[in-house]
C-alpha cells in the first residue's frame, strides 16, 4: 500500500517541528551562556598587586593567570586617573612564560591612581577579562576603584557577538555529527542510502553547515575575544590574529580536511555504485578523517587545558565520536530511510538497517556515558556544591538529566526491534524475529506477514526516533552550552567580592581570594557613601562557621595603604558559609561596625 502524503499531523512533521523547536530553544540558551563576560583562565597574582602603594613607577605591569593565554589582540591597557593610556601598547608573554603577560609603562609615571584592564584568551579560546589598580605616591585610591569598574564595564563586549558566538559553536558540532554520524550510517548500515535525494542532501547539509559554521566561528572569535562589535569580523588583521592562536589553528586544520579531504572522499562515495560497498581505501580514509574532525572541539577547548589533557582528549573523542554515531543514524533514519511508510523499502529498513544501527547505538550510548562521566569528574569533581553552585555543574545535571530520558525512548525503541535487550556483538535480530516473540507490550503478537503489524511497528519506530532525535539535540544543545561555561573546578576558585555599609557614612569593600577552603588572603577598602578614599584609625575583625560550632577567629588585618587592610593567610580549615565581622575604629573612641558577611567557602 503506497504511503499518504505527508501532513501536518504525521510523524514525520511531529519530527521536524519538534527537532525545530528544540534545536531553536538550544541554540538561543547555549547563546546567552556565551556571553563575552564568561571567564575561564583564572588571574592569579599581578606585579604591582591590586592596590598597592608605590613610591615611583613600575615600569612593566605583569599578570600571572593559571593557565596559558593568547595575547594576540593586545588588550592590556594602563589609564590614569584622566582615562589617558599610559602604556606602550605592546603586551607580550613575559620571559616567555604562555601564563604571564606583561606590558610597559613609562619609568617617570606621576603620583596618582592608575587603572589597569585585561583581556586575553584563555586556552580553551574564551575570553577573560578584568582590571585592578594601583597607587603611586598619595592618591585617591576609591576614586580610582570608581574608574576600574567604570571602565571594565566599558570593555565588556558586545552581547549580539556573545549570542552569536554561541549559536554557531552549537551549529558547527551539529554539523559534525551530521556529516560523519550519517555518512558511517549510509555507508555502513544503508547502502541504498546513496541513491536515496533526502540522504544525500542531509550528508551535503552537515558538509555545508561544518564549514560554513567553522569558518564563522573563525572570523567571529576576533570581536568575541577582544570585545568588539561585528564589524571586527571582516578585519583581515583579527582574522589573522585569530589564526595565530591555537583555537584559529585548530578550526584552520579543521576548514582544510572539510575542504581538501572530506569534500573529495564525500563525492566520491556519493558518485560511486550504490550496489558495491565502498573500497577499503576509501574507509579507511574516511575513517581518518572523520575522527580527525571529531577530535577538533576538543582541542579547542576544555579537553586540551587542566589536568590529565593525555587522558582528556582521548576521552573527549570517544565522547564525540559515540554522539555523532547516535545523533548521525537518528537524522538519516528520520529524514529519509523511515520516511515512506508501508513500502517494500521500509520493509527492508526495518529488517535490516535498524537492528543493525541499533548495535550501534547501544555502544555508542555506552562510550558517551563513560567518557561523560571521566570529564565530569575530571571538570566538576565529587562534591555537591561544585553540581548545584556553579552553570557548569548544573549544566551537566541538565545534561544528565535530559540523557537519562533519551535513554529510556532508546530502549523502547530497541524493544520494537529486537523484543529484548540484544547486546553489541550478539547477532542482530530483525524486526520480524522480533516481532514474533512474545514479550511485554499491549495486545497479542502479530505474525510477520500481518500488515497492520507492520505498519504499526514502522509508526511507531518513527514516533519513537522523532522524540529521541529531538532530545539528542537538545544533548547537544547543553554540550554547546558546557563548552562555553567555565569548568566548575575553576569557578569554584574565583575570588569573592562584596561591599557593605558600615554605619550611615561608610561603605566598606571586601574581596577574598580564593573562594574556597584552605589559605585565603582578605582585603578591606573603606570608602564614604559617594566612593571616596576614606582613612579610619584602625580595623578588627572575626570569622566564624556557626553551622559548625566554630566560634568566632580573629582575622590579623593589617594596614597595607592608603584605606586599604589586608591579611594574607587566613586559614579556612573547612567549606562552609562563614560569617566576617569587620570593625572600622573612626577615630579614638568610635568603634562602627560593618554589616556582617557571609561567604560561601567551597
Amino acid at each position: 500500500m503506497d504511503a499518504d502524503p505527508p501532513t501536518p499531523s504525521t510523524p514525520r512533521s511531529l519530527v521536524w517541528r519538534a527537532a525545530l523547536a528544540v534545536l531553536l530553544a538550544a541554540v538561543a540558551m547555549v547563546s546567552g551562556w556565551a556571553l563575552p563576560a564568561s571567564a575561564h583562565a583564572e588571574l592569579l597574582s599581578t606585579t604591582p598587586s591590586a592596590g598597592q602603594q608605590l613610591t615611583a613607577s613600575p615600569g612593566v605591569i605583569v599578570l600571572h593567570f593559571g593557565e596559558s593565554v593568547e595575547v594576540q589582540f593586545g588588550s592590556i591597557q594602563v589609564f590614569d586617573r584622566k582615562a589617558r593610556r599610559v602604556d606602550s601598547g605592546r603586551a607580550r608573554h613575559a620571559g616567555g612564560d604562555p601564563r604571564s603577560v606583561e606590558i610597559a609603562v613609562p619609568a617617570n609615571l606621576g603620583d596618582g591612581g592608575y587603572v589597569v584592564t585585561w583581556r586575553v584568551i584563555s586556552a580553551d579560546s574564551h575570553p577573560v577579562h578584568g582590571a585592578f589598580t594601583f597607587l603611586i605616591g598619595r592618591a585617591d585610591a576609591g576614586a580610582t576603584r570608581s574608574e576600574a569598574a567604570r571602565l571594565l564595564a566599558a570593555g565588556g563586549g558586545s552581547a549580539l557577538v556573545g549570542y552569536l558566538f554561541g549559536a554557531i559553536r552549537a551549529i558547527a558540532f551539529l554539523g559534525l555529527a551530521v556529516l560523519v554520524g550519517s555518512t558511517a550510517f549510509v555507508a555502513a548500515a544503508w547502502p541504498a542510502g546513496r541513491r536515496d535525494r533526502r540522504a544525500t542532501r542531509l550528508l551535503w547539509a552537515g558538509w555545508t553547515a561544518s564549514v560554513a559554521a567553522t569558518v564563522l566561528a573563525i572570523a567571529i572569535q576576533g570581536p568575541y575575544g577582544s570585545g568588539q562589535s561585528l564589524a571586527g569580523m571582516v578585519k583581515p588583521s583579527e582574522i589573522g590574529d585569530v589564526l595565530r592562536t591555537r583555537f584559529g589553528e585548530v578550526y584552520g586544520m579543521r576548514v582544510l580536511l572539510l575542504v581538501a579531504i572530506a569534500l573529495p572522499l564525500l563525492r566520491s562515495f556519493l558518485r560511486d555504485d550504490p550496489e558495491h560497498a565502498p573500497t577499503r581505501g576509501w574507509s579507511l580514509a574516511a575513517a581518518a578523517t572523520g575522527l580527525a574532525l571529531l577530535v577538533t572541539p576538543g582541542l579547542a577547548g576544555h579537553a586540551a587545558t587542566g589536568e590529565f589533557v593525555a587522558l582528556a582528549v582521548p576521552f573527549d573523542l570517544i565522547h564525540v565520536t559515540g554522539a555523532a554515531v547516535w545523533v548521525g543514524g537518528l537524522a538519516v533514519l528520520a529524514a529519509a530511510a523511515l520516511h515512506d511508510a508501508n513500502t517494500a523499502a521500509e520493509d527492508s529498513v526495518l529488517e535490516d538497517v535498524v537492528p543493525r544501527y541499533s548495535q550501534w547505538a547501544f555502544a555508542s550510548v555506552v562510550a558517551i556515558a563513560v567518557s561523560g562521566a571521566f570529564a565530569a569528574w575530571r571538570q566538576v569533581g565529587l562534591t555537591v556544591d561544585a553540581y548545584t553552585t556553579t552553570t557548569f555543574g548544573r549544566l551537566v545535571l541538565a545534561k544528565t538529566a535530559v540523557f537519562l530520558v533519551l535513554l529510556g525512548i532508546a530502549s523502547t525503541s530497541r524493544r520494537m526491534v529486537h523484543g529484548r535487550l540484544a547486546l553489541p556483538g550478539r547477532p542482530a535480530r530483525s524486526a520480524a524475529e522480533a516481532a514474533a516473540e512474545p514479550g511485554p507490550g499491549p495486545g497479542p503478537v502479530q505474525t510477520p506477514d500481518d500488515g497492520s503489524a507492520r505498519a504499526g511497528r514502522g509508526r511507531a519506530l518513527r514516533r519513537a526516533v522523532a522524540f529521541e532525535l529531538a532530545l539528542a539535540l537538545a544533548v547537544f544543545g547543553l554540550t554547546a552550552g558546557l563548552v562555553n561555561s567555565i569548568p566548575a573546578r575553576a569557578a569554584l576558585a574565583l575570588p569573592f567580592s562584596t561591599e557593605v555599609k558600615a554605619g550611615p557614612k561608610l561603605l566598606l569593600d571586601v574581596d577574598v581570594e580564593p573562594a574556597k577552603a584552605g589559605i585565603v588572603s582578605i582585603h578591606g577598602y573603606t570608602l564614604t557613601v559617594d566612593g571616596q578614599q576614606e582613612e579610619v584609625e584602625g580595623v578588627s575583625a572575626t570569622i566564624e562557621l556557626k553551622s559548625a560550632g566554630i566560634a568566632p577567629i580573629a582575622v590579623p588585618l593589617l594596614k597595607a595603604g592608603p584605606a586599604h587592610f589586608a591579611a594574607y593567610a587566613v586559614d579556612i580549615p573547612i567549606p562552609g558559609t562563614w560569617t566576617l565581622q569587620v570593625n572600622l575604629q573612626t577615630d579614638r573612641f568610635t568603634v562602627v561596625p560593618a554589616d556582617p558577611i557571609d561567604i560561601h567557602f567551597r
